[in-house]
């Protein structure tokens, strides 16, 4: 997965929607879902394959026709594993930067009331 480096000279707005990659590219930060797998495939192939990583890239194996209700029974066919493990890294930073913020407020706490 691309890493969180910071360029341009910490400018947080373009770190907000792309990050920088080991070889130095930037990517845009997204999570690409279909369950029809052509689009999806689309991108991982065609002529902008390599601005997406490919874990971002996550397709069904079969296309719902337009149909709602169709689509909701076969969505256990996008990859329940790739959706929890997206959801789960979500989770886990938001709760590093909960304990952050926590830390910082109690550093806070400890300087001003000591």
């Amino acid at each position: 997965m691309p890493s969180d480096k910071t360029i341009g000279g910490g400018d947080d707005a373009f770190n907000t929607f792309f990050s920088e990659t080991g070889a130095g590219k930037h990517v845009p930060r997204c999570v690409m879902v279909d369950l029809e797998p052509t689009v999806v495939d689309e991108v991982r192939t065609g002529t902008y394959r390599q601005l997406f990583h490919p874990e971002q890239l996550i397709s069904g194996k079969e296309d719902a026709a337009n149909n709602f209700a169709r689509g909701r029974a076969c969505d256990a066919s996008v990859g329940d594993d790739g959706i929890h493990a997206v959801v789960c890294a979500v989770c886990l930073l938001l709760l590093w930067l909960l304990l952050l913020l926590l830390l910082l407020l109690l550093l806070l706490l400890l300087v001003f009331f000591p």
